[in-house]
């Protein structure tokens, strides 16, 4: 399902995240679906290139693999957000950990050891490189390229130079 700026969507809901974090008092006023939305957005920003987002996986452990992640990112973030100076080292060191643990999932999707297997790829390929790298090397004898290096008749292809009047000149000296 396309994302929608009418329709809100995440991958957990304020329930899981206040399960990672029960034994902390959260003020009441405090918007849990804020840190929610901003761990959806960082997930989806960070794998866009592999997936369609928002992901909408058949498989089960594709989206609670989602959850997880924004779980612990969104509580990670709202503990460091409603910590007090008496609760800071300890809910500190808990929510860097929190944290730590959702980007390392993250990085794991990106780099591809965790694959999405339900999940729709993006096959987009407007990310793709847009200038080719230049050939680099040499013909194997001096005269088969006209005294170019072999890497400067591909170059000239790949940049869309098409001049062949400098080489007519030259006359083919090799036999058959």
């Amino acid at each position: 399902m396309p994302y929608s700026k009418h329709i809100k969507m995440t991958y957990s809901t304020d329930n899981d995240v206040l399960r990672k974090i029960s034994h902390i008092k959260v003020p009441s006023g405090l918007s849990i679906s804020k840190f929610r939305d901003d761990a959806y957005v960082e997930i989806n920003v960070e794998i866009r290139d592999l997936y369609v987002v928002p992901v909408a996986s058949s498989d089960d452990t594709d989206m609670n693999y989602l959850k997880v992640i924004e779980q612990d990112l969104a509580a990670g973030k709202l503990l460091l957000d409603v910590s007090t100076v008496h609760q800071l080292e300890e809910l500190h060191a808990y929510a860097e950990f929190l944290i730590t643990k959702a980007n390392d999932k993250i990085i794991k999707l990106s780099s591809q050891d965790i694959v999405l297997v339900s999940a729709g790829r993006n096959t987009d390929s407007s990310n793709d490189v847009i200038d080719p790298p230049i050939i680099q090397g040499k013909a194997a004898d001096k005269y088969s390229t006209f005294n170019r290096p072999i890497s400067g008749i591909e170059n000239d292809a790949i940049e869309g130079v098409v001049d062949s009047g400098k080489y007519n000149s030259l006359t083919d000296n090799k036999t058959i």
